[in-house]
């Protein structure tokens, strides 16, 4: 008698056991990546100012999956671009050299869909909003060879119309394969000011465009 109970708690275990394996083997709703990126800045709207500049991006990145192969991908990262400066008026005076830079966080919040091309290869596209905040931006001046000012000047650009926010639109393609290593490619157009200063009585508006190369590893 005792026997004839046993057996269907004992399948009705083993039924509880194997379900559970099964959800165990299935891929996490919410991934983690650590992305490393070369980061190619420019300016639109001030483009006799500065040249294109160079730096780099590093952070995180979270992908939570979504239906239908859709997934949402907040992050923060944290950003360093350097400029040399480019104006006519100091260059055809042979006054001053010098170069500007400027240091953040950006929190990027996109909206992707993931593509499987292989067992172990996937694509996905993304898109959606960069909020960039500054934190340090300045902006040095040296002498020129032959100029007759040898004063350094140092600016801290807050004072002379950079902003503390600013906002791009951004798009990427990711390269995941082994479901953990990532190559990419990100760009992000400019949408508000990054800058306002006056030149020559003329008001001067900067927006950042940047264009990224990530490296990643997916938790």
């Amino acid at each position: 008698m005792k026997a004839r109970y046993l057996l269907p708690v004992v399948g009705l275990c083993l039924t509880t056991l194997s379900l559970s394996a099964q959800n165990d083997a299935q891929p996490s709703i919410v991934s983690y990546e650590a992305r490393l990126a070369f980061d190619v800045s420019s300016n639109t709207g001030a483009s006799a100012f500065y040249d294109t500049g160079a730096g780099f991006t590093a952070g995180g990145v979270a992908q939570i999956r979504m239906p239908r192969n859709f997934f949402f991908m907040p992050g923060v990262l944290f950003y360093y671009t350097a400029w040399s400066i480019d104006n006519d008026r100091l260059e055809a005076l042979k006054l001053y050299s010098g170069s500007a830079s400027n240091f953040g966080i950006r929190v990027p919040v996109s909206v992707g869909y993931d593509v499987p091309l292989l067992p172990n290869l996937s694509l996905q596209a993304y898109t959606g909003p960069w909020l960039n905040v500054n934190l340090r931006a300045r902006q040095t001046l040296s002498a020129a060879p032959g100029s007759p000012f040898e004063d350094f000047y140092e600016t801290n650009l807050f004072k002379d119309g950079f902003r503390r926010v600013d906002a791009q639109w951004g798009f990427g393609l990711n390269l995941t394969w082994e479901e953990h290593y990532v190559l990419g490619v990100s760009f992000g157009v400019g949408m508000t000011p990054m800058r306002k200063f006056s030149s020559l009585h003329n008001e001067m508006t900067q927006r950042r465009n940047s264009f990224q190369v990530n490296l990643g590893y997916r938790f």
